[in-house]
């Protein structure tokens, strides 16, 4: 027997969206200001980035949950992704090596978050069966063994993976059409039988 426990929380959260948006708000502008006064051959290309800074910055601030949203969001990556690389393609053709690192640096983060984005709206599941609890990609430990767990409980929505080495895990999940006494039997029934399994403590 197998459960699987849809978790409800997200696998990339609104504010760690937003919160790069605004970094890259910040260094778009600020990169813009830069070219403004130093290049003067781009001094164009830096009012374009310092208004495009400003746009992206009030946009961050007071459009949040329409930025946020899966097709918006990809947009605004690629866009703020082809102004930080031309920046930083400049920027190293004119082998200004330090200042090339700040948009250089932040190109890497979006390409990581275009890649790790694309699965936020989907829901991470916890599965439960007879080898263990498997959890989501985004928990620091993956799989909880049943002679590790002292008690499992389901109650209003949270599972609690009680752990007898005073670890906790606790997920707040859609427990929709799974029996609750019927899961924590299962559960308890596993630990019982894995019990002898652990380490002693001499």
């Amino acid at each position: 027997m197998t459960f699987q426990l849809p978790i409800m929380d997200e696998k990339v959260k609104p504010h760690q969206v937003t919160g790069l948006h605004l970094l890259s708000a910040f260094v778009i502008a600020g990169i813009g200001a830069f070219f403004y006064l130093l290049y003067a051959d781009v001094k164009w290309a830096g009012l374009i980035m310092m208004i495009a800074g400003l746009v992206l910055l009030f946009i961050s601030l007071f459009k949040i949950k329409w930025i946020t949203q899966g097709i918006n969001n990809r947009i605004f990556r690629v866009f703020e992704l082809i102004i930080l690389l031309s920046a930083a393609a400049y920027l190293s053709l004119q082998h200004r090596w330090m200042p090339t690192i700040v948009p250089g640096s932040l190109s890497l983060a979006l390409l990581f978050a275009l890649y790790w984005e694309r699965g936020a709206y989907k829901n991470l599941t916890i599965q439960v069966s007879k080898e263990g609890i498997k959890l989501p990609v985004t928990s620091r430990k993956r799989q909880v063994h049943w002679h590790e767990v002292e008690q499992v409980l389901l109650r209003y929505g949270i599972l609690t993976i009680d752990c007898h080495n005073n670890r906790l895990f606790q997920y707040h999940v859609e427990p929709a059409g799974v029996d609750k006494e019927a899961f924590e039997n299962y559960c308890s029934d596993n630990v019982t039988a894995n019990i002898d399994k652990r380490e002693k403590d001499w």
